[in-house]
């Protein structure tokens, strides 16, 4: 729930197209909660962010918010 309440706070509020996440390879877990808030995977960054000592490869998530064309 609160993944989908940030994500119409920033259709909503913000304005913006897109909402993007990533985590690490082996989180199953907020891999499910992101597959259930809409988001799909777009991808693999090999040694995204230095966690525990190490550098981590992330799965990228996305989620797009509308089709919209921009302000302006």
């Amino acid at each position: 729930a609160a993944v989908g309440a940030v994500c119409d706070a920033a259709r909503d509020r913000l304005g913006l197209h897109r909402v993007e996440a990533a985590t690490v390879t082996d989180n199953a877990a907020s891999q499910r909660v992101l597959a259930k808030a809409g988001f799909e995977r777009i991808g693999t960054a090999p040694g995204y962010l230095h966690i525990n000592a190490r550098w981590r490869d992330h799965h990228l998530f996305q989620r797009l918010l509308h089709d919209d064309p921009p302000a302006g």
